[in-house]
């Protein structure tokens, strides 16, 4: 596992790169981060699992046309998932909660905690895919961990299931790839029209190389309705104010 301040992908041109782990160590040094971050290993330490921590594409085994897609994995705080929470509806038992570049498994446990029917999680890592299996098994919390399903794959390939569902993305790739995404949801719900929600996390200002139209994508498809992400009272708002 890398550090918070890891370098962003060799991909990218010097100066991007050093603009980029700037970016890094001033979050770092943000005390609203810095919370973020120590809530995050807590709820890890609680529930003995290790979801915590950024790791970067290079060493994973991932084809590189794949590879060129993606993004470094960054798990959803417990904070930020609950500002999600706030704006679905009351009751999550009839929906499958869909997390698009799960990682480690933080937000599928986080899902089956707040009451969703099942969670799946799709990853193209297959290492990442195998800390979640392990996370899931080492678990210790009120989750039934039996209704979480973690599956090594391509997101933009992924045939969502029937039924309604909420479809999760924290930034996890790029624009080629979310094309494909939007592209099965719209074959999807002409298949079985039924009720899709899509939540999407990202910082205000992304690290360059991670700078994507995504949410524009989203919104130019049609497929979607925006709804504001509730941030709670005065502690939250000033918490979660970097993110979108």
């Amino acid at each position: 596992m890398a550090p918070d301040d890891a370098p962003v992908p060799s991909r990218l041109s010097l100066p991007q790169r050093v603009q980029g782990l700037l970016g890094r160590i001033s979050r770092r040094l943000d005390p609203r981060h810095r919370m973020l971050r120590a809530e995050s290993h807590a709820y890890d330490a609680a529930r003995s699992i290790e979801t915590a921590g950024i790791v970067p594409l290079d060493g994973l085994s991932i084809d590189e046309g794949r590879r060129d897609s993606g993004f470094i994995y960054v798990p959803t705080g417990p904070r930020i998932f609950t500002a999600f929470r706030r704006a679905l509806p009351d009751d999550l038992s009839r929906y499958t909660f869909i997390d698009l570049g799960s990682g480690k498994g933080r937000t599928l446990i986080l899902a089956a905690e707040a009451g969703f029917d099942h969670a799946i999680g799709v990853e193209f890592a297959s290492e990442l895919t195998a800390v979640a299996n392990r996370n899931l098994r080492a678990y210790e919390g009120p989750a039934d961990t039996g209704r979480i399903t973690c599956v090594a794959a391509d997101a933009g390939a992924y045939a969502l299931p029937s039924g309604p569902s909420v479809i999760y993305l924290h930034n996890p790739f790029a624009e080629d790839v979310m094309e494909r995404v939007l592209a099965n949801v719209r074959a999807s719900l002409d298949a079985d029209p039924r009720e899709i929600w899509l939540c999407y996390l990202q910082l205000r200002n992304e690290d360059p190389g991670d700078e994507t139209r995504n949410v524009e994508l989203v919104e130019e498809s049609g497929l979607f309705r925006r709804r504001p992400v509730p941030r709670g009272g005065v502690r939250d708002r000033l918490v979660l104010s970097p993110f979108d």
